[in-house]
């Protein structure tokens, strides 16, 4: 492989191409920290297609006379258009694509498409699988409480601790069956825990404090974008909703009236039996193992009059894809 890393310098290396279009004229690929590099290979020889995109400077000697000197500029090299006409009139091509060489993308999408046609043969398919995955994961959710309540309510004056509690993630990814498919949707079914405590200040009583016990089953749509699709580890991002419908809930408020009076009351913070909360997320896949990350906010979570019982959830875990 040959790629240039200034006007002045080259730089080579041996790799192996990933051969994408197997056919008299084949096509091949090779990813590196950076970017993605094709090739098109004829008679045992590899020749990059070459593309590129990014700052240029002009300030060189050798480029005196032209309007861009002195100018640090964006520029597009686009000479693997040229490359792929010359391969459309190559006596060993059998297809004609040079209706499309104007537009053709520097993917491989596109050039696979494009490659197919040159050599008229059919596209590799995807032998009627599907790109969808069903997951499973484990991970942490850390919570933060933000609580206050009204004179006289059951809330005022009060605060619920940070945790942190487990979570089980089980669910289905619809993706597309071709590699270069960038958007998916995951449904996941989730089984959380809110677990907590905390205290409140009261003229009227010697200590409050809270004993919080929450499970919750949540259903969560998540709409993402993979922003490097050909790559063997792959970065999506995405935004969506996270229903969280109440399964068991023990919250009770210990108050202790001194003289050894102590009133246990149920339900307080009482809490709603659904939950809607928007989700942020981000997702860092290899071929079958992934690491995710999670950010969320809820609205009030207590139905109980004049108070308030919001918080802010960062989730994270392994999760494995069992078909890919």
């Amino acid at each position: 492989m040959e790629y240039s890393t200034s006007d002045d310098s080259i730089k080579n290396s041996v790799v192996w191409l990933k051969i994408i279009v197997n056919a008299n004229v084949s096509l091949g690929q090779f990813i590196n920290n950076e970017r993605t590099y094709f090739y098109f290979i004829q008679n045992g020889k590899a020749t990059e297609l070459i593309y590129s995109k990014g700052l240029k400077d002009f300030s060189n000697s050798k480029y005196q006379g032209d309007p861009r000197y002195g100018k640090t500029l964006v520029t597009e090299n686009f000479s693997f258009r040229q490359q792929l006409y010359e391969l459309n009139m190559d006596k060993s091509t059998k297809g004609d694509i040079s209706n499309s060489i104007a537009t053709m993308d520097y993917n491989a999408f596109s050039l696979s498409f494009a490659f197919s046609q040159l050599n008229q043969v059919q596209e590799k398919k995807s032998n009627g699988k599907s790109g969808n995955s069903f997951i499973a994961g484990i991970g942490l959710s850390s919570y933060t409480h933000h609580v206050s309540g009204s004179n006289g309510s059951y809330l005022q004056n009060a605060s619920l601790n940070s945790n942190i509690s487990p979570l089980l993630m089980f669910g289905y990814l619809l993706k597309g069956a071709s590699k270069s498919s960038r958007f998916s949707f995951y449904q996941e079914l989730i089984l959380s825990t809110l677990n907590t405590t905390g205290i409140a200040s009261s003229a009227a009583a010697q200590s409050i404090s809270f004993n919080v016990k929450n499970t919750f089953l949540e259903l969560q749509l998540l709409p993402t974008y993979t922003f490097n699709p050909y790559s063997n580890l792959k970065f999506a991002a995405g935004i969506g909703v996270d229903l969280m419908f109440k399964a068991n809930s023990q919250n009770v408020e210990h108050v202790d009236n001194g003289g050894g009076s102590v009133q246990d009351i149920p339900n307080i913070p009482a809490l709603n039996g659904i939950l809607a909360c928007p989700v942020i997320a981000a997702t860092l896949t290899g071929k079958h193992l992934g690491i995710f990350v999670n950010y969320q906010f809820s609205g009030n979570l207590t139905n109980y009059l004049n108070s308030s019982w919001t918080f802010t959830k960062i989730s994270g875990g392994l999760f494995y894809k069992f078909r890919n």
